[in-house]
């Protein structure tokens, strides 16, 4: 296990602290939102530093170039990079059920895999193409690396891109479980218990609702949470209000609570959705008033994703002409 210490990241968290007073956050957000037109809307994420050469309908792009820099940046000042992996595995996963179901398509994903590509995984398109090709993903991360040959065979034979969905989802959870264990750090192990517990929260209400079995669920649920799986299956076949029960005994449940009559009667998962997310922030917010150590770089990194995320929602949202008062219904909590 790799004890990581405080003071290595002094330096570092120096630097975040006055980066994040750069972040966009709720009131520029709103700005955005109120703003005449996406072109003006893309002047308040320009103002903070944030492709600054890229043209407003190239928003993606620039925002996937703020978090190459951003991945690069903390890497490289960081005495543990590899640790960085942990988030980039999401990445990996994007990657793979692309590539894996353009194939299986005969798309010319092939020819063109940058296209389709978030080139932030920690292996490159060039790399995964080869991978396909040749039936060998060893660059990956070895759970990866086996989702890989497992949903490219199981779609070949069944014909279902769900099961592709399914088990790359399932090795992204756990592969970031398996190295956030070689850490000695409370926070980086919370964190991931969090996103895994939330992803398995999720899929539990999903499967339940549209009435899938056992068997599916037990498919699909990521070991490595806080919540064993265990308790996922004892509960399926009971109520939802069980359980509720059960989240209320966690720290889940107070922050879901108010989407529960929503998901027992079946009515929209959105503000469901929702709240999932702000209890990551929330878990964020934690370090807030750590000065320095692991805890402000890792949150400052996932904030920067959550504000990459909240901007994609707004200046699609304002190009695509949606009302005002819909786009601020979609926004999530943010860090800053």
């Amino acid at each position: 296990m790799k004890k990581t210490k405080d003071t290595e990241y002094l330096y570092l968290s120096a630097n975040i602290r006055a980066q994040e007073t750069r972040m966009i956050g709720t009131q520029a957000l709103h700005k955005m939102i109120s703003a005449a037109t996406a072109e003006e809307a893309y002047k308040t994420v320009t103002d903070a530093g944030i492709g600054v050469d890229y043209d407003y309908r190239d928003f993606e792009s620039a925002l996937t170039q703020e978090l190459s820099a951003t991945y690069e940046r903390l890497e490289k000042a960081s005495p543990n990079p590899e640790m960085f992996k942990i988030f980039r595995y999401k990445y990996d996963g994007h990657n793979l059920k692309t590539l894996i179901k353009a194939h299986a398509s005969q798309s010319s994903v092939q020819n063109q895999p940058e296209d389709l590509m978030i080139p932030l995984g920690t292996v490159d398109a060039k790399t995964l193409v080869n991978g396909l090709r040749d039936g060998d993903f060893g660059a990956l991360e070895p759970k990866l690396a086996e989702a890989a040959i497992q949903a490219r065979d199981s779609l070949a034979k069944l014909n279902d891109p769900q099961l592709v969905d399914v088990i790359i989802d399932r090795a992204v959870l756990e592969s970031m479980s398996a190295l956030a264990k070689q850490y000695k750090s409370k926070f980086l192990t919370r964190l991931v218990d969090a996103n895994i517990d939330i992803a398995n929260i999720r899929s539990f209400i999903r499967i339940k609702r549209i009435g899938q079995d056992l068997h599916f669920l037990k498919e699909v649920l990521a070991q490595g949470g806080s919540i064993p799986t265990e308790r996922y299956f004892d509960l399926f076949l009971k109520s939802f209000d069980d359980f509720f029960e059960m989240l209320d005994s966690t720290p889940y449940g107070p922050a879901l609570s108010g989407a529960y009559d929503a998901v027992k009667n079946k009515g929209t998962l959105s503000n469901f959705e929702k709240l999932c997310d702000n209890f990551m922030v929330s878990v964020l917010k934690e370090s807030r008033f750590i000065p320095f150590g692991i805890e402000p770089v890792l949150s400052y990194l996932v904030a920067k994703e959550n504000e990459s995320q909240a901007i994609r929602i707004v200046m699609a949202s304002k190009i695509a002409g949606v009302d005002p008062d819909k786009i601020t219904e979609r926004l999530r909590d943010t860090y800053a």
